[in-house]
């Protein structure tokens, strides 16, 4: 029996716009995020509860993972039409026509969103872009709409999954670690200025699924957090998009929320299960009070995955330095001694050692000296997951980073200090190893000129 909505209102009086939602059998799937067969996508009216759900992938053995575009005429997801094929990215109108294959012999896809225009010197005029998760170890890239041009942005050897294009422009994925968990980073749609958004690693936990809203004071990010190894649902998690790090709200464990979305009017639009119920359904939530809605829910489907069919501002553009003719880029820091841990005096940090990600684990890649201010100039590897650790003069690990970064080729990235307070600024001093070439890291014949 079919359950339809808007069943339940409390406090909220706005109207709830058309969804559009990725449907999952609940027999198939404990809610977890992988698109599984029997998947759709179908669009929901809530001022038309009659019409019910309209399936708009009947053609698919699979499809989910619907992301709106910014003018919201179309929708981007992932599917299969046959069981031989890959997951590819596709594109469809909202009403479900004209849709077209983005992606091809990329791998199985797991979900993919719009991005803002980027700019290069070597094109007539900006290029408009998608970025897509794909691979055994799920990794993020871009390609162009018509599916040219795709290159690898993450390098994280435990995998990248949930984009999701931030408005300032950046990128917010869900970065993995090896134990199990994983925090939320940023980085710019070429790959580079990778950069922690949430770096919360205790207890731990899965972060992910994460989107953008606006709040009473100032924009916010909202994620779920969940501990779950059998359901991706969890609590949902709010925190300042100036830094990460502070918490304004967080749900009780009232029941699970997964794949929150913003409704363009302060509201959330969200997944959600209650403790004695089977599945997942819709429902709007208002974060300042508290108060909510239900949507829509069936029990014979989870309701995962829901974007509001409506126009939204495009984020500016970005500029690439990005040269792929290069093998290297360059990384310093301005003074390796400063910490939020613990203050580490100047010059007890003798070297600083660069690991690179290898099959089945890491390796050290090189060892390099540090200057007697805390100061390190690199040129290392790109496209290459690298991880750093400070060393003192007897050879023992003062600080070890937790987790994975890279350059790009040409990109000339910098960190002032070693988890260092992010809010504070550098001293303003010119660093000694800037006053000399980069160390280089790795072999001799691969660095570049």
């Amino acid at each position: 029996m079919t359950l339809l909505a808007v069943i339940v209102i409390i406090g909220l009086a706005q109207p709830v716009p058309p969804v559009i939602m990725t449907q999952v059998p609940v027999h198939a799937i404990e809610a977890g995020r992988d698109l599984l067969p029997g998947s759709r996508i179908v669009s929901y009216d809530p001022s038309r509860p009659d019409q019910g759900a309209l399936n708009l992938t009947g053609g698919f053995r699979a499809a989910g993972a619907p992301d709106m575009s910014f003018d919201g005429r179309r929708v981007l997801f992932v599917g299969r039409r046959t069981a031989g094929e890959p997951r590819d990215v596709w594109e469809m109108n909202i009403d479900g026509s004209s849709q077209r294959r983005i992606t091809d012999q990329v791998g199985d896809c797991r979900e993919a969103v719009y991005l803002s225009a980027i700019y290069t010197i070597d094109d007539l005029e900006p290029t408009r872009q998608i970025a897509f998760c794909a691979g055994d170890v799920p990794a993020l890239y871009t390609c162009r709409l018509d599916g040219t041009r795709v290159r690898r942005i993450t390098f994280n050897p435990h995998g990248a999954t949930d984009p999701y294009l931030l408005s300032d422009g950046r990128l917010l994925f869900s970065s993995w670690d090896g134990d199990g968990g994983s925090t939320l980073l940023t980085v710019n749609t070429d790959g580079t200025d990778v950069f922690v958004f949430t770096a919360a690693h205790q207890p731990p936990a899965l972060r992910g699924m994460a989107c953008e809203i606006d709040g009473d004071m100032e924009t916010q990010a909202v994620y779920v957090q969940t501990v779950s190894t059998t359901d991706s649902g969890g609590r949902l998690v709010a925190v300042s998009r100036r830094s990460g790090v502070h918490t304004p709200w967080v749900t009780g464990d009232d029941g699970l929320y997964h794949s929150p979305s913003a409704t363009g009017d302060g509201r959330l639009v969200v997944s959600y299960r209650a403790p004695d119920a089977d599945s997942y359904g819709v429902r709007v939530i208002d974060p300042g009070s508290g108060d909510w809605s239900e949507v829509y829910d069936t029990a014979q489907w989870h309701e995962l995955g829901a974007v509001i069919a409506r126009a939204r501002t495009v984020p500016a553009g970005r500029s690439s330095v990005v040269d792929d003719r290069a093998t290297t880029g360059l990384l310093y820091c301005l003074d390796s001694s400063l910490t939020n841990l613990a203050t580490t005096p100047d010059g007890l940090i003798e070297s600083v050692q660069i690991l690179d990600a290898a099959a089945g684990g890491e390796r050290l890649l090189a060892t390099a000296t540090v200057a007697s201010d805390g100061s390190f100039y690199l040129k290392v590897p790109a496209r290459t997951g690298l991880r750093l650790r400070t060393l003192d003069a007897r050879g023992e690990v003062l600080q070890s980073m937790r987790s994975w970064f890279w350059v790009m080729p040409g990109e000339s990235r910098g960190c002032i200090g070693c988890h260092e307070n992010r809010e504070l600024t550098p001293p303003n001093r010119h660093a000694l190893a800037l006053r000399k070439p980069p160390q280089v890291v790795g072999p001799p014949e691969a660095a570049d000129p």
